[in-house]
């Protein structure tokens, strides 16, 4: 399988079956804090709102019960386009229909030689390198829980109305809701207070298949 970095030195796996390159993991703090530390970025105070909600944890030292502190969440939907346009101009989060086929692929997959190719990669980032091998030694050996599509977060999705809505498959201890993504419709928040538990993964286009 090919794979590829964005401008944070994070890897996305090319799935040709969806045509998209899909990021491993959803966004992290440590990726989400590069774009923090541009010169217009927005700012410590809004960031410290995130952090509030989801406190942060070093992706050098984090135990099984703290996964979920590794991403950036909290976000409200408008508020990933900043750094979506900073990663590149191809990069958005996927669609309903998107999201569900790249979860079927990841179910049928065998990454093994893939993940091991980047750990080994002279391109990598050091957090890269780290966290893999730290996940498959906490329990995380199979693509859909180390990818985080099980037992990860609830990812951001556009939904048919061109509006954003949350799937994935959290822990009950992070998101107290049964949710099968592949059968049941994201959920939409009506208020404005900001959700803990709701994340994005960004992908792009493969060239060819814009």
């Amino acid at each position: 399988m090919r794979w590829s970095y964005d401008r944070t030195g994070f890897p996305y796996l090319h799935f040709d079956e969806v045509g998209l390159a899909v990021a491993l993991f959803p966004v992290l703090k440590v990726q989400f804090e590069q774009f923090l530390a541009e010169p217009n970025g927005p700012g410590e105070e809004w960031y410290g709102e995130l952090l509030a909600m989801n406190p942060r944890v070093s992706w050098r030292r984090f135990s099984p019960d703290q996964f979920e502190q590794l991403f950036v969440t909290g976000l409200h939907p408008e508020e990933t386009s900043p750094f979506l346009k900073w990663l590149g101009t191809d990069y958005r989060v996927p669609t309903v229909l998107e999201w569900r086929a790249i979860d079927q692929v990841v179910e049928v997959s065998d990454f093994a030689k893939t993940f091991d190719e980047i750990q080994k990669s002279s391109d990598v980032l050091p957090p890269v390198r780290a966290l893999m091998p730290k996940l498959i030694a906490q329990g995380r050996t199979k693509p859909p829980s180390l990818m985080f599509f099980d037992q990860g977060i609830l990812e951001w999705v556009t939904l048919y109305n061109r509006k954003l809505g949350g799937l994935g498959r959290p822990r009950k201890s992070f998101f107290d809701a049964l949710l099968n993504p592949r059968i049941h419709e994201p959920i939409q928040w009506i208020q404005r207070e900001r959700q803990p538990a709701i994340g994005f993964r960004p992908v792009r286009a493969l060239r060819g298949n814009a």
